[in-house]
């Protein structure tokens, strides 16, 4: 790690590569781009903010990841550097109480594709046993306190496998795989992803809950590739709000035929982004939303387009007045509210005045 920045609040020199499109472009061949988000050796997780030279670094030539760690006790630096002869300077500025590190690119995992992780999780019949003559090698159970042992047993693998195979399934369960785009990077032949992308194209469900996530194109993309996907688990993947060139993409593809989207704690942080995304998926009978921080943007006027929807969880999302609820009460097939968790005004003190206790929902 180069020598972090020993003042929390310096005056720090322009960010020395400003412009993010060719940060970007610099980046890409290696992986990390800004805005990526990855993971280290022990699972921590964080977000690029800048990938090129550090000015403190032993190597001029060589390039760093700087990244925005989840975790506020991770990293040592605030995206800047001091200097031997204490110059300042600054590559990226992180939220206040969140810390960053420069990594070497080796250090940094960015992250596998859908089709490389499906194809190695739901593996073909001819692929080698676990068990070969039905025992795992080299494992045993303790009998007793002697130290007895027996070998472990596993019945019936190839049953199973035949039961798992890409092309008699209908949704797959790949969740916390390090999953951050759809096709492999460079091509489609590897780690079975070739054969995965032909055999999962009538897949219904699909649950990618807290994996590395954090395009609305990529999303596009994995809808675009999964023509029969009707339910689509996207938890805990930082996805933030979408940019407005996203959604014709999204609108395109299957996102537009989903019945089920499930999106709790994905960073989105307005509501107008919640009514874009129902606009571009017009099918929805289920919207799970928990624990995106929305609330304060949602106006008495906000209408969702959701002509369709029956079940909507708006939980731990901030919504402070009853209201803020006012589109949502309008949409015509609503039989399930969830509001857990949200500091909701009392609406017996007059929908929530200043003097008014604030409630959980």
């Amino acid at each position: 790690n180069p020598n972090p920045n020993p003042n929390p609040n310096p005056n720090p020199n322009p960010n020395p590569n400003p412009n993010p499109a060719a940060m970007a472009a610099f980046g890409e061949k290696d992986g990390f781009v800004p805005g990526q988000r990855v993971q280290d050796a022990d699972g921590y997780r964080g977000t690029v903010r800048y990938y090129g030279p550090v000015a403190t670094s032993k190597n001029a030539n060589a390039n760093w990841v700087g990244v925005e760690w989840d975790d506020a006790t991770r990293g040592k630096h605030d995206g800047s550097v001091t200097t031997k002869d204490g110059e300042v300077v600054r590559y990226f500025t992180v939220p206040e109480g969140k810390k960053a590190s420069f990594l070497k690119p080796g250090k940094v995992d960015a992250g596998a594709s859908f089709m490389e992780a499906l194809g190695e999780r739901y593996v073909g019949m001819d692929a080698p046993l676990l068990a070969p003559n039905n025992v795992f090698e080299g494992m045993y159970a303790n009998t007793n306190k002697e130290g007895g042992q027996k070998p472990i047993e596993f019945v019936g693998e190839l049953n199973i496998r035949a039961h798992q195979q890409l092309a008699v399934l209908h949704k797959c369960t790949l969740r916390a795989q390090g999953i951050c785009r759809t096709h492999p990077r460079g091509g489609g032949g590897v780690n079975g992803a070739a054969a995965a992308e032909e055999e999962c194209k009538h897949y219904e469900e699909v649950d990618l809950q807290g994996n590395l996530f954090s395009s609305w194109d990529e999303v596009a993309t994995l809808c675009d590739a999964l023509p029969q996907l009707r339910r689509l688990h996207l938890n805990a993947n930082l996805l933030g709000d979408p940019a407005a060139a996203a959604l014709p993409a999204l609108g395109a593809s299957a996102f537009a035929n989903l019945g089920v989207l499930v999106l709790n704690g994905c960073g989105v942080e307005r509501w107008a982004s919640v009514a874009a995304l129902a606009a571009a998926a017009p099918g929805l009978r289920e919207l799970y939303l928990a624990g995106n921080a929305f609330g304060a943007t949602m106006g008495a006027a906000a209408d969702l387009a959701g002509e369709n929807l029956e079940v909507l969880d708006l939980s731990e999302c901030g919504v402070a007045d009853w209201a803020a609820l006012g589109g949502v009460a309008r949409l015509p097939r609503l039989r399930v509210l969830t509001l857990n968790r949200n500091p909701i005004r009392d609406a017996l003190n007059g929908g929530g005045g200043a003097d008014a206790d604030a409630k959980d929902a």
